[in-house]
């Protein structure tokens, strides 16, 4: 099966390279991304949901995209033509295959030459999670084995002083605290989604990732000033929200904060054991995996022991800016 892999994946690669003909180069947090297709339209899209970032620290990426009109689906080996909703994963002695049957996707990701090819049936009907969050399963391989960061689930939040990490199990609300938080003082980095990198004395680096935040109707409720910020309403209820632009900076990691939610008292800051913010980024971050899992959990790990950790305690989203902007003032001046 190793060879197999390799071989059958030269083949698709030169099959899917012989019909680019249009290129693009972005720049995602530290990551350089130089894209290539048949479809000028298809690459401007991804681009442009692409936040821009700052410095080129990491190896770039070369991803090229095509779909079925240019490579058709029986080119795909037979064992990985996958069923709704299962992701089968290959692996060669150079090559990791992977088929999402989640996101209706098959790729082909070479860790030595740093190229990763996208599959997709159909490239004017791409799947939600590739209109939303583009390329990030070939952007959470290469964090993890090309960078020794990670690509991780969790909000992120800055100002000057840094950025804080809102993470928490499904359903805690991270997202909806991170959301409350733009168009504010603060800098939403993202709301579910975030780069993590480290420099060479170990301290950990946010860097944002997507133009575009998902948001519940309940949580557009909580939110009324996102609004006149919503972008379209896409699948499973979510609303997609503009996340504001501002100038790309290096954004240390200051705190982490598992989220939850209590009604008996104000939104407030209190302790939290380290383990407990691993557990919930940890879980959370791994389950949205299929390649790099070891390398990811290692730079999570790295991650959770390198800043201080809290639980930031929410009775309403309103009262998240204020609670997190104080939170950073005590660190910066902590830290003078």
């Amino acid at each position: 099966m190793t060879a197999a892999v390799d071989q059958q994946y030269g083949e698709f690669v030169d099959l899917a390279l012989s019909t680019t003909a249009h290129t693009r180069s972005s720049q995602v947090g530290p990551l350089p991304v130089h894209l290539a297709g048949d479809s000028e339209d298809e690459l401007e899209q991804i681009s442009e949901h692409l936040r821009a970032g700052t410095g080129n620290t990491w190896p770039p990426l070369s991803v090229t995209t095509v779909d079925s009109t240019s490579v058709p689906a029986d080119c795909i080996p037979i064992e990985l033509r996958t069923a709704a909703k299962e992701t089968l994963v290959a692996r060669g002695e150079k090559v990791t295959a992977v088929a999402n049957g989640f996101q209706e996707s098959f790729w082909m990701l070479d860790r030595k030459n740093g190229h990763a090819v996208r599959w997709l049936p159909d490239r004017e009907s791409p799947p939600y999670g590739e209109q939303v969050s583009p390329l990030s399963l070939a952007i959470r391989w290469w964090a993890g084995v090309g960078s020794k960061g990670a690509l991780i689930h969790a909000g992120a939040v800055a100002g000057p002083q840094g950025a804080i990490l809102l993470v928490g199990n499904p359903g805690a609300g991270k997202s909806t605290s991170a959301m409350s938080c733009a168009y504010t003082e603060l800098d939403v980095l993202g709301d579910d989604q975030v780069i993590i990198d480290f420099d060479t004395d170990g301290q950990a680096t946010a860097h944002p990732v997507y133009k575009l935040a998902k948001l519940t109707p309940r949580s557009l409720e909580l939110i009324p000033h996102l609004e006149q910020h919503v972008a379209f309403e896409g699948q499973f209820g979510k609303f997609l929200v503009n996340l504001p632009e501002r100038a790309p900076g290096t954004h240390h990691v200051r705190a982490i904060c598992l989220v939850e939610q209590d009604q008996a008292g104000p939104t407030r800051i209190e302790s939290c054991p380290r383990a407990e913010v691993l557990k919930a980024v940890g879980v959370s971050t791994l389950f949205q995996l299929a390649v790099a899992k070891k390398q990811t959990w290692e730079a999570t790990s790295k991650l959770v022991r390198s800043a201080p950790c809290h639980r930031l305690v929410v009775r309403h989203p309103a009262e998240v800016p204020d609670v997190l902007t104080d939170l950073l003032r005590t660190i910066g001046s902590v830290t003078q």
